[in-house]
């Protein structure tokens, strides 16, 4: 009876310290995803707005279309990360490009960050494990700048009828206008291969 007890508080302790362990390399993961995403977005976000302003000054924002068109996937496809395996996309519900529709992860996201944002509340970067096998980081995108809406604003009041046209010849099925000064545009996704970071933290 002494022998069964003794090893049960053994495997209790035992499985304490596994549940304590992993909750350990499950913040470590957190913050290292959130360092990243920070990291990798602000890149990008940098990479696309450089040179969609050249775009602009170039041709106008129906120049900026063409360019989004031709251009913007391309660029996030060859940004280096420094990981093997990172996907990074920027997703929204009124999307322009069916690329960059959402997952069902992501739509659950974007609807609340929506919601947070109605709610007058902080909008942050978070964390969603996906699986056992991967860590998606995700972060607002909200319309702050003026220069959006010439290509995203009101068709009426802030879209040009020659930037509407050439938005309606590549993007028939477009959804990404008569947005406002504050709204929420999309999230960066960015998601990361657990086993790869696991390499970062051991």
């Amino acid at each position: 009876m002494k022998f069964l007890v003794s090893f049960i508080f053994l495997a209790l302790i035992a499985c304490d310290s596994r549940k304590q362990q992993q909750t350990n390399e499950s913040s470590e993961l957190t913050a290292l995803v959130l360092e990243e995403g920070d990291r990798i977005s602000t890149q990008a976000q940098m990479a696309l707005g450089g040179q969609l302003k050249q775009a602009i000054t170039a041709g106008g924002p129906s120049h900026a279309v063409q360019f989004c068109n031709l251009s913007a996937g391309h660029i996030l496809d060859t940004l280096y990360s420094g990981y093997e395996h990172v996907k990074i996309k920027r997703t929204t519900e009124k999307f322009r490009n069916q690329a960059n529709a959402p997952s069902e992860t992501e739509r659950d996201l974007l609807q609340e960050y929506q919601q947070k944002l109605q709610d007058n509340l902080v909008l942050t970067p978070a964390v969603t494990h996906i699986g056992e096998t991967a860590l998606l980081y995700s972060k607002p995108i909200i319309v702050n700048n003026p220069l959006c809406l010439n290509c995203h604003g009101s068709i009426e009041q802030n879209i040009g009828k020659e930037t509407y046209n050439i938005i309606s010849q590549y993007y028939p099925k477009d959804l990404a206008v008569n947005y406002q000064m504050g709204d929420l545009r999309g999230m960066w996704s960015i998601e990361f291969d657990r086993e790869e970071l696991l390499k970062l933290i051991d």
